[in-house]
């Protein structure tokens, strides 16, 4: 199975330059074990567009495609048979997320289009050199060597 752990172009460059892909915490409560997330779906997960704010102070989730011209559109394709991953309900208790948090997260998540049966989760470093790395263009998804960035 290909998994897709999706991201921004702002953060290629950090990625690229640190070698791995690393598990985080970021957004999550104190103590909360460190993991680094994935996605089945293939065209964009829901869940890891942006958030932006208008000059009124209105706060509104970005589109895919607002996004990629925004500020570029990139993702990580794993091949689980390379890597371990958890599916959603073991990577919430691996990380420490309460049953009604991972509630709260499932329904907020689906709200925005998502489906927590697409999510799943490592706390492995992943090595960026054994991914795929891809961009999305004007044209769909390319690899990175091949996207004009």
């Amino acid at each position: 199975m290909i998994l897709y752990h999706y991201t921004t172009g702002q953060k290629l460059v950090q990625i690229i330059e640190s070698g791995y892909l690393i598990p985080s915490a970021a957004g999550g409560k104190p103590g909360e074990v460190p993991l680094l997330w994935f996605s089945k779906s293939k065209d964009y997960e829901p869940t890891a567009l942006k958030m932006m704010q208008t000059a009124a102070g209105q706060f509104f989730i970005l589109t895919p495609e607002q996004q990629r011209e925004l500020v570029g559109n990139v993702r990580f394709a794993l091949d689980t048979e390379k890597f371990h991953v958890m599916p959603w309900a073991t990577a919430c208790k691996t990380a420490g997320i309460s049953n009604r948090e991972r509630k709260t997260l499932e329904r907020v998540g689906a709200d925005q289009g998502g489906n927590c049966k697409n999510w799943f989760a490592t706390d492995d470093y992943l090595p960026v050199w054994m991914l795929r790395v891809e961009v999305e263009t004007d044209h769909g998804w390319m690899p990175l060597e091949e996207a004009a960035v």
